[in-house]
């Protein structure tokens, strides 16, 4: 579930603009794990914005914060 974002326009993009978004994990602990993302122009590369998310993993079954399952762990970990 997102828990937060922080959006950082940097400038505009219009209809028809092809953009490019790259989507990074920067952390992963506890229940937590923040993400950022920078979009940019294609072809220019100019950018556009860039973006922090903070997601919390949460259980289904009752809404509360979980601890990240070890599986999502490994998959995102640095080798």
């Amino acid at each position: 579930m997102v828990h937060r974002h922080e959006i950082t326009y940097l400038a505009p993009a219009g209809y028809g603009d092809e953009l490019e978004l790259v989507t990074e994990v920067q952390e992963m602990h506890g229940a937590r794990a923040v993400r950022r993302t920078t979009m940019r122009l294609l072809g220019s590369g100019q950018p556009v914005l860039e973006m922090r998310t903070e997601w919390v993993w949460v259980r289904a079954s009752d809404g509360r914060p979980q601890r990240l399952p070890p599986v999502l762990l490994r998959a995102f970990a640095d080798d």
